[in-house]
């Protein structure tokens, strides 16, 4: 399933590597083979998903972790049906439990400017993580879109950032750098190569 995600799919090694993660994290018994999986038997590890106790917290799995992870192994098991695998998907009537929460907090104006302040006061230290914080904020840029930025993606003397690569195709798109962040993104490409990481 790895491969074909990255070769046919072509999901980056960090998007496989996560689902697979998931898939194992979901069918956490490795002797069970794909035969012995019965609607029943996959309700019941999706039950026991529910229950699992997150050993750092001590806290259950969130509703929005344990139901993505019910539809990652969904799709894992609809594949194997394509690849005959099996004759049908055991997972595909078994319900998420519990309510996704439905975005986050938004910082109103007031807010949004204290927070800028002090992430203006330590990207004036030095402190990379400000800078990238303030691309969050300021451009509207997911992590992982900010820190697979290299050099030449920032374009026309810090004016623009390309992002050439994403998810969907609304995703690649070029932004109008503010010119509050401008010096910032522009001292941080002093000295590197144009392949190299933004944020090393």
């Amino acid at each position: 399933y790895a491969a074909y995600l990255t070769h046919e799919k072509r999901n980056k090694t960090r998007s496989v590597k996560g689902t697979i993660a998931r898939i194992g994290y979901f069918f956490s018994n490795r002797e069970i083979n794909l035969h012995q999986l019965t609607p029943m038997t996959c309700a019941q590890l999706y039950q026991n998903l529910t229950q699992t106790i997150r050993p750092k917290t001590g806290k259950p799995l969130a509703v929005d972790s344990h139901r993505n992870f019910l539809a990652e192994a969904k799709t894992f098991l609809e594949w194997c049906v394509t690849q005959r695998w099996m004759r049908q998907n055991p997972l595909k009537d078994v319900k998420g439990h519990g309510r996704r929460r439905h975005g986050k907090l938004q910082l109103r104006i007031d807010e949004a400017r204290k927070w800028l302040r002090k992430a203006n006061e330590y990207a004036e230290k030095g402190e990379q993580g400000a800078i990238a914080a303030m691309m969050t904020l300021l451009l509207g840029m997911r992590c992982e879109e900010i820190i697979t930025r290299v050099v030449r993606d920032l374009d026309d003397q810090g004016r623009l950032l390309w992002i050439p690569e994403s998810k969907t195709a609304a995703g690649k798109r070029t932004l109008e750098v503010p010119e509050v962040l401008k010096p910032y993104l522009c001292k941080l490409i002093q000295g590197k190569r144009p392949e190299e990481l933004l944020f090393g």
